[in-house]
């Protein structure tokens, strides 16, 4: 009779704290994207530096978490995942690549971009960035990817969301658009067009990175992957 009682409220204990987690993490969420956007608009010359400083709130928001409800750091995920996550850290660093080619390939064959120089030169410069920059964007990244991935997603699961997955996608993309629709990132001539495209990439992409947290253990590959794209 203990042991067929157990697992049910275990289960529940779980879900309980899982869902008192998120509401935390959410608060803080809100609160730090509040604060940074109206900071942005009012001060426009420090967009960039808002928006720097809105990547390392995912981060602060689950530390902070972590450490309000004695929830520890165990699960953060900071391992590197041992030989059979090669393959996800291969797929990390090609990624980026293969979308970018896509992307940009598609708008310079309709005419939508365009760039000056030749083959060779963008070829040295997008070389260059994944060099000298992407290395740097993995600080920021890691900012994120400590609250999305390392925290949200996990809580999601436990918490017994429907399609956790995609709800941790549509969550992130949400957390962009402020930032879009002030005009400071992924701007475009229609703001709504660039945030739903946004919303769609983000929310796409989410489903290969959680793949990648939940196959690996870890949240490094996930950082790389991101870190071009920053």
């Amino acid at each position: 009779m203990g042991s067929t009682r157990r697992g049910p409220t275990v289960d529940s204990d779980v879900r309980s704290e899982a869902r008192r987690g998120l509401a935390m993490y959410f608060s803080f969420i809100v609160a730090f994207e509040i604060v940074v956007c109206t900071w942005a608009i009012a001060r426009p010359q420090s967009s960039q530096l808002a928006i720097a400083v809105l990547m390392f709130t995912p981060a602060v928001s689950s530390i902070s978490t972590r450490l309000i409800r004695r929830e520890g750091f165990g699960d953060v995920s900071f391992r590197l995942g041992g030989r059979r996550s090669l393959p996800w850290y291969g797929l990390a660093l090609v990624l980026p690549i293969v979308v970018g080619a896509v992307a940009y390939g598609i708008g310079w064959v309709t005419g939508l971009v365009g760039f000056a120089g030749t083959v060779g030169s963008l070829t040295a410069g997008i070389g260059l960035i994944l060099v000298t920059a992407v290395p740097l964007t993995c600080i920021t990244t890691a900012g994120e990817e400590i609250g999305w991935r390392g925290y949200m997603l996990t809580r999601l699961i436990d918490s017994g969301v429907p399609r956790p997955v995609l709800a941790s996608g549509l969550i992130w993309g949400v957390w962009h658009l402020p930032m879009v629709f002030a005009g400071f990132y992924a701007g475009g001539e229609s703001l709504l067009l660039s945030a739903a495209l946004l919303l769609v990439s983000i929310t796409a992409t989410s489903v290969v990175y959680a793949r990648m947290r939940l196959e690996t253990g870890s949240v490094w590959p996930v950082v790389l992957a991101t870190a071009p794209g920053t």
